[in-house]
C-alpha cells in the first residue's frame, strides 16, 4: 500500500512538471514568433560611415562629424505665383432656381403642416411632398392649388403625392 502512494505521488510531481515544461515552451515559442513577425515602425536612419582614421589636424576637442550638418540653401524661396483657374466654371443661379429652393426649405421647416382641408409632410426617400385631402376630395384639392399659387409659386406641383 505504501508502495502504491509512492507510485502515485511520482506520476502526479512528473505529469505536473511535464505541464511546467510543456507551458514554458509553449511561451517561449510564442515570444519568438511575435519578435521575428514585427517590422520596426520606423525604419532606422542611415549615416554616412564615420572615419576611422584622423587627420593630424584634428584634437580630441574638434568635433568628430562636421561634415553631417545640414547645408540650408539661403537662395530658395517658394514660388508664390496667383491661381488663375481651379476647374470650377462660375455659373450665375438662375433666379427661378433661387426661388424654387428658397420656398421649398421654407415650407419644409413649417412641416407638418395641418389645415381643415388637407395636411403636407415630406417624404425624404422620394423628395416629395405628400398631400392627404380630407373629404371632399374635389374642394380640398381646389383649396390646396390655390393655397400653392398664392402661398408657394416657385414649387411645381409635380412635388406633391396625393393620398
Amino acid at each position: 500500500m505504501e508502495y502504491n502512494k509512492n507510485r502515485y505521488l511520482v506520476i502526479i510531481l512528473s505529469l505536473l512538471s511535464l505541464v511546467i515544461v510543456l507551458s514554458i515552451l509553449t511561451l517561449v515559442i510564442q515570444n519568438s514568433k511575435k519578435t521575428t513577425n514585427q517590422t520596426p515602425s520606423n525604419p532606422t536612419p542611415t549615416y554616412p560611415p564615420v572615419p576611422t582614421t584622423y587627420q593630424q589636424s584634428q584634437t580630441r576637442l574638434t568635433p568628430m562629424l562636421t561634415s553631417i550638418t545640414p547645408i540650408i540653401d539661403q537662395s530658395i524661396t517658394p514660388n508664390l505665383t496667383p491661381i488663375e483657374f481651379t476647374g470650377v466654371k462660375e455659373e450665375p443661379i438662375p433666379q427661378e432656381m433661387v426661388d424654387f429652393s428658397k420656398q421649398k426649405l421654407s415650407l419644409m421647416q413649417k412641416l407638418p403642416l395641418k389645415t381643415e382641408d388637407f395636411s403636407i409632410d415630406f417624404d425624404y426617400d422620394n423628395d416629395r411632398f405628400v398631400v392627404k385631402l380630407n373629404p371632399p376630395h374635389e374642394d380640398s384639392q381646389k383649396k390646396f392649388d390655390d393655397w400653392l399659387k398664392n402661398s408657394y409659386p416657385s414649387i411645381p406641383k409635380d412635388l406633391f403625392l396625393f393620398q
